[in-house]
């Protein structure tokens, strides 16, 4: 909705990402394309509200593109492993796939882990790497912050590695990012990371510190439509160089294939078939979740009903 308009300008309203906003991404997919370990010229804006950020024309010369898709955890290959998530991102990238498990809930998007599905030299390949930290708080608006610690020890014989990584997020700017996929009202996060490495063996101790600063714009439709990452040890915030750039260049918000079979976690009965003038269906739902419901009935004018609603254990 316009919160104001005029001949020449439009004025956008500030957004705010609830978490029925993610799980109805469930379905959706988007291409990306990314520059990794390139630098990149960039202009990153200013912070503050209704801002506009037009990233159509921005020189990506040979990305690297990939599709990645929304769906729920069941079905998914490393569902057993992350029995509490029930939102999962699919990266199809260049060897493999990529599924990231998350657990979203009203108060917060929950990162739990990342399941990895590679051929190597023709070999399959799979890894699963568990965890717990909070990706972002919900409801997600302007002025939101919070901070992720991680701490990691490794050692082996006369060798220990410490790593510890923190970062402090912020959404810090609303408004619409244009790119080749289309306007989109976002949020903008801004993030300030730090990781610190401590190497010890045989008793010398040594230390690396870096930090980067990154932007991520967030939207209703699509998630993360747009990424920019500065290089190591930047120190402003309106960098101009990006080592890691990325952004939707399509979407597509049909429902993929493989998603169709909805009442997976439920039974569906209905009668009497064939009917006259009347029908009857009753769904017992065994999970608790947000689907989305076609009823299809062949008549002489066939017609599509439809409806969505949030399903509790029971028949309905």
């Amino acid at each position: 909705m316009f919160a104001g308009f005029s001949l020449i300008t439009f004025s956008y309203s500030q957004i705010e990402i609830q978490s029925d906003d993610v799980l109805e991404l469930i379905g959706k997919s988007v291409i990306f394309e990314q520059l990794n370990a390139v630098p990149t010229i960039v202009e990153v804006g200013q912070s503050g509200p209704d801002k506009t950020w037009d990233f159509r024309a921005m020189n990506f010369n040979q990305p690297v593109s990939h599709t990645q898709s929304f769906e729920s955890q069941e079905g998914t290959v490393f569902a057993d492993e992350f029995p509490d998530a029930n939102f999962v991102i699919h990266s199809q990238v260049q060897g493999g796939d990529i599924y990231n498990y998350y657990e979203v809930s009203d108060e917060a998007l929950k990162d739990m882990g990342v399941g990895n599905d590679f051929l190597i030299q023709g070999a399959p390949y799979q890894e699963v790497i568990k965890g717990s930290y909070l990706l972002a708080p919900l409801p997600l608006s302007m002025g939101s912050t919070w901070q992720v610690v991680n701490r990691d020890t490794i050692t082996s014989g006369l060798f220990t590695s410490i790593t510890y990584d923190s970062t402090f997020n912020e959404v810090d700017s609303w408004g619409v990012v244009k790119l080749p996929a289309g306007d989109f009202k976002c949020l903008r996060i801004k993030s300030r990371s730090t990781s610190i490495e401590e190497s010890i063996f045989d008793g010398q101790s040594s230390t690396i510190t870096n930090s980067v600063i990154s932007y991520s714009w967030i939207t209703k439709e699509a998630f993360i439509v747009s990424s920019m990452s500065s290089l190591y040890n930047e120190l402003e915030e309106r960098f101009t160089t990006a080592l890691f750039v990325s952004r939707v260049s399509s979407v597509d918000n049909s429902t993929a294939v493989k998603d169709l079979s909805i009442l997976q976690e439920a039974e569906l009965n209905v009668f009497p078939n064939p009917f006259m003038d009347h029908l009857t269906a009753t769904i017992k739902v065994t999970k608790p979740g947000r689907f989305h419901i076609e009823l299809l009935i062949s008549v002489i004018n066939a017609s599509l009903y439809w409806q969505t609603r949030i399903l509790k254990k029971g028949i309905i």
